[in-house]
């Protein structure tokens, strides 16, 4: 039975007084617990993976979390990261009377803030019913919430206006991981110091008035309670500005150490998660700690100093008055939103149209990221793993020296490898990356109900790995550097991308490796299997005149049997998908007809042709002949020639056609076989080279030569099967 219980959120231990503990439970996404050796023992023996923790300062409920893994020590769960506000509770690590659990936490909103206050106190225990149920009713509610509101504020309160204060000494701001670095320079440092200084003066020096300033939108996430009066906000926009205001605050305070606007002014109110060392470098600026080369902070500290002192241009500042301007007539628009992280950076993108814009691969990170968190109870060095990979597939391309893949497609593999391996529909395959992912992550993550399809990810338990993930970029990189023993699997490799299945090529042989990838020999069989994969798509290719989903429900189910199948099973299943006698002479049939009446048929049944001519005699030099010499199909027997006439279907057959270099094809046009055969034998060609020695070209010569082509393809794709 599902149970909620009440857990203390303040720590009193070493020393400590009743210090709140909240802020690093949301960080680790881990609650725990010290106490007596009765409280711990129940917790680890009665707290079970879904039930609710009603997290409370003293009487007041502040958070609410569901419960993801099981009670354990805490040194088994996690080393605890930490920040400069936290006070340092590793220190707790080693012991073994400190004991937690794996939780998604959600925040309670400010106007239900008040309703959710329990008479009772301590450390641990269970809630009463009617609280029990109306806490399970809202975390279910907070897990998909969605609302946006707005409002002007100033730095300050008080003053002449009644706006919101946003250094309201209540409030922590905190720069998220998944935002980039400070990374404001001279070029926007200049312009934004001197705006408010001239605002400050009047457009004109003779002014007697200051101009109130608009300075631009700020996006917060909804509070989240520490204590009543006590919370943090994410800062989603505005990092630049709030950053480069907060150095100028800072380089004021120094400038006029006896102001008392100034005087008593605080700077610990901003937090950095993005990595350790943009939070050491804020921590060691704005609370004064040693001064680093490389710390952006330091830096542009001496650019906001000189264009302050450049925008006076030696007038007698009143640093009273110009302080009352600066925290009261200095505008923001601040826009809350209250939604998950995923759907916060979109509400970002649709108000924002300049700074960070999410691609499909930039959102993945973030989603990822929120997904790690949220489920997998992994903290904030998550986002610099996910980063990793990221960077990963930068440094192969570098090393390589060329684009040989990037993140999207190393998701269009990984989606079909969960695909494969959670038995998810079919009809998945199908999905684009971007679509697959976000409509994934709204299903695990609670957002939004995408159906059946989507349902079954939960339903099967599907978990997504960043090892697997990094498997997936080796897997990639492996692909590209490996070089085919048979070139028949190069020519089968590259005959498939003209094919009408393409795609399906590269679903079935990503997911084959991946599922095969410790066998000693997975290239070797990769190679048999491709070669297996050629023959199904050529065949169906030229005997249907588009795709036709019967292949595409073949090749679906194939990939589907990957994960369960011996390689040898796998590779027959191709092999006998095109074994049937009648389907056997349905292909004939077509390969002795009419192939002019579709490129891509003539193109395949050509290429095919020329290879099987010149595999024994220019194996070096093929691949190079069949696909990259600009060629044109060659009519031998030109259409416009009276001088030899043909039926219309031999004239359009294997038996008349065949790939010449574009150039030479065009130079030759439609002149009789007397003349072309003067000029064939500069082709590059084998076949081109043997027709012209023939003295003559008519019907009999081209029924000898389609009967030889089309023995050749069909003793090829059908005589070792």
């Amino acid at each position: 039975m599902t149970k909620v219980w009440k857990v203390g959120s303040r720590w009193s231990e070493n020393g400590l007084k009743n210090t709140s503990v909240l802020s690093i439970f949301r960080r680790n996404n881990v609650v725990f617990v010290g106490s007596s050796d009765e409280t711990r023992t129940r917790f680890v023996k009665e707290v079970k993976k879904g039930d609710y923790l009603a997290i409370a300062d003293g009487r007041q409920i502040v958070a609410i979390a569901k419960v993801i893994g099981s009670p354990d020590l805490l040194k088994n769960l996690k080393k605890l990261e930490t920040t400069s506000n936290d006070f340092d509770f590793n220190y707790e690590y080693d012991k073994e009377w400190v004991v937690g659990v794996k939780v998604h936490i959600v925040e309670i909103n400010k106007k239900d803030y008040e309703s959710f206050y329990y008479w009772k106190m301590g450390t641990f225990f269970a809630l009463n019913e009617s609280l029990s149920k109306e806490v399970i009713k809202y975390y279910e509610r907070q897990s998909c919430l969605f609302s946006i509101k707005s409002y002007t504020a100033t730095l300050m309160d008080g003053g002449d206006n009644d706006y919101r204060s946003l250094l309201d000494t209540h409030t922590r701001y905190v720069i998220p991981v998944y935002q980039r670095p400070y990374e404001w320079g001279e070029d926007q440092i200049v312009p934004f110091i001197t705006d408010i200084v001239n605002a400050y003066l009047g457009e004109e020096r003779s002014a007697k008035h200051s101009e109130p300033m608009f300075i631009g939108t700020m996006q917060l996430s909804q509070k989240k309670y520490i204590s009543k009066n006590e919370y943090e906000q994410d800062v989603i926009d505005g990092q630049q500005r709030i950053t480069t205001l907060s150095i100028f605050l800072l380089e004021l305070k120094k400038l006029y150490p006896d102001c008392n606007a100034l005087k008593n002014l605080q700077f610990n109110w901003l937090e950095n998660h993005i990595n350790q060392q943009q939070s050491n470098y804020t921590k060691a600026y704005f609370l004064q700690g040693e001064e680093l080369s490389l710390n952006k902070y330091y830096k542009n500290s001496y650019i906001v100093r000189e264009a302050f002192d450049n925008a006076l241009q030696d007038f007698d500042l009143n640093i009273d008055s110009f302080c009352k301007f600066l925290f009261h007539s200095v505008y923001f628009v601040v826009i809350e939103t209250a939604a998950g992280l995923s759907k916060t950076i979109q509400i970002f993108n649709t108000i924002n149209n300049t700074g960070l814009d999410l691609n499909g691969g930039d959102l993945f990170k973030v989603r990822m990221y929120e997904y790690l968190t949220d489920f997998q109870s992994a903290d904030e060095t998550a986002f610099e793993q996910i980063n990793a990979l990221y960077q990963r597939i930068d440094s192969i391309n570098k090393e390589f020296g060329c684009y040989v893949t990037d993140i999207g497609q190393v998701l269009d593999i990984y989606k079909n490898v969960l695909i494969t391996k959670y038995d998810l529909s079919i009809e998945l395959y199908s999905f684009g990356w971007e679509t697959f992912y976000n409509r994934l992550f709204d299903t695990l993550l609670g957002i939004k109900d995408w159906g059946t399809v989507f349902r079954s990810a939960t339903k099967n338990h599907l978990e997504l790995s960043l090892e697997e993930l990094d498997k997936v970029i080796s897997i990639r990189y492996s692909k590209y550097s490996y070089r085919y023993k048979n070139v028949e699997t190069e020519f089968a490799t590259r005959h498939t991308d003209w094919s009408r299945y393409a795609r399906s090529k590269g679903l079935m042989m990503y997911v084959f490796l991946f599922f095969h990838w410790d066998e000693q020999d997975v290239f070797d069989r990769l190679e048999e299997l491709l070669i297996a994969m050629n023959k199904v798509f050529f065949t169906y290719s030229i005997v249907y005149y588009k795709q036709i989903w019967e292949i595409n429900s073949f090749v679906a189910n194939a990939v589907q049997g990957v994960k369960s199948q011996t390689i040898d099973e796998t590779i027959n299943l191709f092999r006998k998908k095109i074994s049937g006698l009648d389907f056997q002479n349905w292909v004939k049939d077509n390969l002795l007809g009419y192939i002019s009446d579709n490129a891509k048929r003539k193109n395949l049944i050509c290429a095919l042709s020329t290879y099987l001519s010149e595999k024994d005699f220019c194996p070096t030099e093929i691949i190079e002949h069949i696909f990259w010499t600009p060629f044109d199909i060659e009519h031998i027997h030109a259409n416009a020639d009276e001088e030899v006439q043909l039926d219309d279907v031999l004239q359009n057959s294997i038996g008349n056609l065949s790939q010449l270099e574009q150039s030479l094809n065009r130079s030759i046009q439609d002149k009789p076989f007397s003349e072309k055969r003067k000029e064939y034998p500069k082709s590059c060609y084998f076949a081109m080279k043997e027709i012209a020695k023939l003295n003559q070209w008519n019907t009999e010569e081209a029924e000898a030569r389609r009967n030889k082509e089309v023995l050749k393809m069909t003793d090829y794709l059908f005589g070792s099967l």
